[in-house]
């Protein structure tokens, strides 16, 4: 089964040009876990997102929490909860 982004959030469409080398590492991982190719980059992106977002936390103990959370989601590479169906 594939993993879905939520039907009932906004989204916009997006064509992004990228060398054949990461394309190739994205489809194999999307492959690998049964997942589109775009629900790969979505959650990569995500995580990138959230990444720069925790640098940006100024308490240590936030930051290390929110970096544990991370961690945990994307040993999975997963969504957060509510962001899939």
């Amino acid at each position: 089964m594939r993993a879905r982004i939520a039907r009932d959030k906004a989204a916009a469409r997006l064509a992004v040009r990228v060398p054949k080398d990461i394309y190739d590492y994205i489809s194999e991982a999307a492959r690998q876990a049964s997942r589109s190719i775009n629900y790969e980059v979505l959650v990569r992106l995500k995580a990138s997102i959230e990444l720069d977002r925790i640098f940006r936390e100024e308490a240590p103990e936030k930051k290390l929490a929110a970096l544990e959370r991370l961690k945990q989601r994307l040993m999975g590479l997963r969504l957060p909860e509510g962001d899939e169906q």
